[in-house]
């Protein structure tokens, strides 16, 4: 088992959770049976992944970040 680590170590995790408690939790007014919170959360998750750009990689989308990357990686 991995031993714990300070939050300051760890600011990646750190700040996506930030990033969903402001962008969905904070803004989340439905039910709160889990089947309910999973389904808004996987409708989050997918927007973060697939619509909302990111400043850190140059406003594309994590998804076509990734699709960038492994186009230069199979490149070279």
């Amino acid at each position: 088992m991995l031993p714990l680590q300070p939050p300051k170590l760890n600011g990646r995790v750190e700040r996506l959770n930030g990033t969903s408690r402001r962008a969905s939790w904070e803004c989340y007014d439905g039910d709160v049976e889990l089947p309910i919170v999973q389904q808004a959360l996987r409708i989050w998750e997918t927007h973060y992944h697939t619509i909302r750009p990111h400043q850190a990689l140059e406003y594309a989308t994590p998804r076509e970040y990734l699709a960038a990357q492994l186009s230069h990686m199979s490149r070279t």
